[in-house]
């Protein structure tokens, strides 16, 4: 490390996290949050780990006060003791950030500003962030916690998406059980906050679809760059580095793609023949409104009568409904 390059590190470590706004990214798995991730956090200004923290997802329920109190100082322990078995290649050493943690006052805020804090000084960066999946699922925190952040919001074509969290498990060539209702419902509720935040707050959330990326991605970053308030490095964000390739849900059937640095550009699968046919049926269904306001070629819309010709909500067909309803009987049976 130079003079120069040791100073600037040395500078960001004295920077305080408060006022600079943490950059967020989220969305559903299997959207493209990890190659996102990855190319912002390769930013020379950009401190984002690794590997997910998944703060909520742990520690937070739907609905929960933003404001909700700890039980003193042996719960914000007990909750940042299970927060570092999630975080190793953080390379963060446990009894380091123990002891870092007395003087940090025992609040959910302060617990998650102070581990994003943590990792920012050790690589010396001067703005922190995180992706963790279902990220859009906790706003009405995050609005509560931070006056200013950053959001970036990974969308996925549907049926592409299904497909790669159906066949996300390695090393066996037999899908995954996915319970396609609420898979529909989570794909829905991420695409209409992703147009709804960032057409209401374009300064501050930024809308990226995945295959735009993968097409466009110097456009994308600079999009985005700007959105986040850093000056684009596409060279430097985009250089791929050893073992780093984010593999195709494929994988395993040695489908491993062609990539143009961190980039996977195809894999030379349809993923509408990897699903069966009830499922795309549902899909297209389902998902085709807002499918197409993000720009998808899904299925061809109903419409309404009136002269509006405005898209007719999606339905799920009966087949689909029937198996999910006999399913939760089962269940409900067994238990």
């Amino acid at each position: 490390m130079n003079e120069a390059t040791a100073s600037a590190v040395a500078s960001a470590r004295d920077l305080p996290f408060e006022g600079r706004p943490p950059i967020i990214v989220g969305g559903l798995p299997r959207n493209g949050t990890t190659l996102v991730g990855r190319l912002l956090g390769s930013h020379s200004e950009i401190a984002l780990p690794p590997a997910e923290l998944g703060f909520f997802n742990v520690l937070w329920k739907p609905g929960d006060d933003p404001d909700r109190p700890m039980q003193g100082r042996a719960e914000f322990d007990r909750r940042l003791r299970r927060l570092l078995a999630r975080i190793g290649p953080w390379g963060l050493p446990e009894e380091e950030v123990l002891d870092a943690s007395r003087d940090v006052p025992p609040t959910y805020r302060d617990l998650f500003v102070f581990l994003l804090d943590l990792y920012r000084r050790r690589v010396g960066k001067a703005r922190a962030g995180e992706k963790s999946v279902y990220h859009h699922q906790w706003l009405y925190v995050l609005d509560a916690w931070f006056e200013d952040y950053r959001f970036v919001h990974v969308v996925r074509h549907p049926v592409d998406a299904f497909a790669s969290v159906k066949w996300f498990r390695r090393g066996t060539p037999r899908p995954n059980e996915v319970d396609l209702i609420p898979w529909l419902h989570e794909w829905n509720e991420s695409a209409t906050l992703a147009l709804h935040r960032s057409h209401a707050r374009p300064d501050r959330y930024c809308l990226v679809r995945y295959e735009d990326l993968v097409a466009r991605p110097a456009d994308v970053l600079e999009r985005v760059c700007k959105v986040v308030g850093v000056a684009p490095e596409p060279e430097r964000m985009l250089e791929m580095e050893a073992g780093e390739a984010t593999e195709s849900s494929f994988a395993d059937q040695g489908l491993r793609g062609e990539y143009d640095g961190r980039i996977r550009r195809t894999d030379a699968v349809d993923r509408a023949q990897r699903i069966d046919a009830h499922e795309l049926e549902a899909i297209r269904s389902v998902c085709a409104p807002l499918a197409h306001l993000l720009g998808y070629d899904v299925a061809p819309l109903r419409r309404r009568r009136a002269s509006l010709g405005q898209p007719v909500p999606g339905r799920v067909p009966w087949k689909v409904g029937a198996a999910f309803a006999a399913a939760r009987v089962r269940k409900r049976l067994r238990s």
